[in-house]
């Protein structure tokens, strides 16, 4: 057991580099209350890399226009101001994040962070939440673990192969092991590139809900739950332990199982449609 320190945490984090400067000018314009579209665009040719993989998400099947979108614009008008200037910092963060995949399969923190996200927005109107503010919530939930696993990279594969010969929970695990889990450091990590605090709660406390209180929090921890229920993202053969969906959560949201058990089959198909999006 190696406990790290909240100090060292917070070292790690700090010792990041800043955004491209393109990525800066692009989050600065996406935060004008008019877009300029073709400003946008003049900024987002200087990184091609990162125009190709925005196209790439806005062709995707999830957003239904697969295979129609051509330029940066169009994919602009397609996912919306919001959900773009979040998505440009998930690319950013996990390309500072340099994760070893031998460590944490990318593939599969990928398709649970996508079926989550499709889950929220799917529920999203009934808590009054804007389904794409919901989406960008799911997306950047757990990009903690990919925090941890780049900065204590050794401490946080005993975390995992506690997980797996002890069977409890990944959360518990780190807790155990490191002395806190993946959602401090998500939050740290958001608070740093300076998210809005509604998305750092989601991130920080969608395992621990009660500590916030938070609609858009309540919302994600549900559809987390949902999500590892659904097997969507779980490593196959590990027994991946479902977390538990707290009581309070669920009376917050004031639902009833019949209603979700109602909704389970589109939830299912927009989780599978979400999860063949790449970055």
């Amino acid at each position: 057991m190696v406990q790290i320190s909240e100090a060292e945490l917070d070292a790690r984090i700090s010792e990041l580099p800043p955004l491209s400067p393109v990525v800066t000018e692009l989050l600065k314009l996406l935060n004008q209350p008019s877009v300029d579209y073709a400003a946008l665009e003049r900024s987002a040719v200087r990184e091609p890399t990162l125009v190709a993989r925005v196209l790439r998400l806005a062709n995707s099947p999830f957003f239904g226009v697969s295979g129609q979108i051509a330029t940066f614009r169009e994919a602009c008008l397609v996912l919306g101001s919001r959900s773009l200037r979040q998505v440009i910092m998930a690319i950013s963060v996990m390309d500072t994040l340099a994760v070893d995949g031998k460590l944490l399969e990318l593939r599969q923190v990928w398709l649970h962070a996508l079926a989550v996200a499709a889950i929220a927005r799917h529920l999203a109107p009934s808590q009054h939440i804007d389904p794409d503010y919901a989406f960008t919530a799911g997306l950047l939930h757990d990009i903690g673990k990919l925090a941890l696993a780049a900065f204590f990279a050794g401490p946080y594969a005993q975390a995992m192969a506690h997980k797996r010969q002890s069977g409890c929970s990944l959360v518990d695990a780190e807790r155990e092991q490191l002395g806190f889990d993946h959602g401090m450091a998500g939050e740290k990590l958001a608070r740093k590139w300076h998210l809005p605090e509604d998305l750092a709660l989601a991130i920080g406390r969608h395992h621990r809900p009660d500590d916030a209180e938070n609609a858009l929090v309540d919302l994600i921890h549900f559809a987390d739950v949902l999500a590892h229920a659904l097997e969507y993202g779980m490593d196959e053969g590990e027994g991946e332990v479902v977390p538990r969906l707290h009581a309070t959560v669920w009376n917050r949201l004031g639902w009833d199982w019949a209603r979700i058990g109602a909704l389970l089959p589109s939830l299912d198909r927009e989780a599978r449609a979400a999860g063949a999006i790449e970055l």
